[in-house]
């Protein structure tokens, strides 16, 4: 077990490395290369990539990793049908949402936005859609598989191509031309994903029988909660940029966060990739009613990330001024903003973590739960303190994971618990 951990995340540190390297380089190139109020206008397109793969995405990601852990030794034939639910239900989603931005009205779009920028270049907010959620389902089920060899590959392929052609297209064409580069670069990392998926699976003896799909429509079901609250969060974290937005200045403010938020990003991959690997053990061991394994990847993964991240702040709040005036002089203003969502990394990773398992577990309700609180509360405060700026908007996120972090360890306690005393299943 712990071998697989750690092969398991040195090939995951790798690939986020890489791929947390090039979306740094791509900010700070984007930032130099554009004006603060496109390169504002260029955040909000991706906030709202992110609503929209989220809305399309159906919650099929953590639901398709956990059932590939549990079936892909146990049940190879449904494990193949999984895979195959997974991508038509999510290319199915993605192209209802093209035709669905394709037939509002450019108007009301910009309205959404807060906006009226680029009124061309909205349009391609459904394809960008299409291909994040793609791209997302596809690396779940690599993840599921347990190919984090290449699972990492694809990471480092897609951030170098995507920070390569959103740099060039910002210099030919700005903001427009940056959002078509990370189309392409989304659009090229689809299809070698795909063939790799296509080889795992043979090389693991996975049967694709994608004419027996509709069999694994209960996966649809499950994947409610999660879902509803990858949902939730992709709209709030969409109209906090909105809120933002709307703001005198707010485009230039919005920036500024951004470019903050990058390095909080960089600062949550140990965190990120220690989750997204014991995600598929933990469920796996949990199936087998393996207690004590379960305790074990818990502890090691909360203790490592815990660790990491507090180095990480430690080192930010050394050189915050530093790091933000890598994206230029009219950045450096926002170290203090830095400062703020360097903090909130911490209950971020506890959080993050203890998310996770109750996910492998099964506690779907009691996450949905959590999030919609998280949200809510990230939300309720920059509502409350309007007019908002970059600072206001970095401690609404902070006091929502605060209470998030809380309410997930009083939520995993009980499944410890009850392993320990009651000798119940883990």
């Amino acid at each position: 077990m712990i071998s697989r951990l750690a092969g398991g995340t040195t090939w995951s540190a790798i690939g986020s490395m890489v791929s947390q390297g090039c979306s740094l380089l791509m900010g700070i190139a984007l930032a130099r290369i554009l004006m603060p109020n496109a390169f504002g206008w260029f955040t909000l397109i991706q906030a709202t990539v992110l609503m929209l793969q989220s809305v399309g995405g159906l919650g099929l990601g953590l639901a398709t990793t956990s059932h590939l852990a549990r079936t892909k030794q146990q049940d190879r034939q449904r494990a193949g049908r999984i895979v195959c639910m997974s991508v038509l239900a999510t290319s199915v989603a993605g192209i209802l949402i093209v035709g669905i931005i394709l037939v509002v009205p450019t108007v009301i779009l910009q309205r959404c936005l807060g906006t009226n920028d680029y009124p061309n270049a909205i349009k391609l907010l459904g394809l960008l859609g299409m291909l994040a959620m793609i791209n997302k389902i596809q690396t779940d089920i690599l993840i599921g598989l347990e190919a984090f060899k290449q699972t990492a590959f694809i990471a480092m392929i897609r951030g170098a191509m995507a920070a390569l052609l959103a740099a060039m297209g910002a210099y030919a064409s700005g903001a427009v031309g940056a959002v078509a580069g990370l189309g392409a670069a989304w659009l090229l990392s689809g299809v070698i994903s795909q063939a790799i998926i296509l080889s795992t699976c043979r090389n693991q003896r996975i049967c694709l029988a994608w004419g027996q799909f509709l069999r694994e429509y209960r996966l649809l079901g499950t994947s409610m909660f999660v879902s509803a609250s990858s949902l939730w969060l992709a709209v709030v974290n969409w109209l906090l940029n909105i809120i933002l937005a709307r703001q005198p200045n707010g485009l230039a403010e919005l920036a500024i966060f951004n470019a903050a938020d990058r390095w909080r990003t960089a600062m949550l991959f140990v965190p990120g990739l220690l989750a997204q690997v014991s995600l598929p053990m933990f469920a796996s061991a949990y199936s087998q009613h393996e207690i004590n394994t379960c305790k074990r990847l818990m502890t090691m993964a909360g203790s490592t990330a815990m660790a990491s991240t507090g180095i990480c702040v430690i080192a930010v709040f050394l050189t915050a001024h530093t790091l933000m005036a890598m994206y230029g002089n009219n950045f450096v203003s926002g170290d203090k903003v830095l400062l703020i969502l360097a903090l909130s990394c911490l209950p971020t990773a506890a959080s993050m973590i203890g998310s996770y398992c109750l996910w492998a577990v099964g506690r779907t309700g009691t996450m949905l739960s959590i999030d919609l609180v998280r949200g809510l509360v990230s939300l309720s405060y920059c509502l409350f303190r309007r007019p908002i700026c970059a600072m206001d908007l970095a401690m609404g996120i902070l006091i929502g994971y605060i209470v998030s972090a809380t309410i997930v360890a009083v939520a995993i306690w009980p499944v410890i618990r009850q392993g320990r005393y009651k000798g119940q299943q883990c």
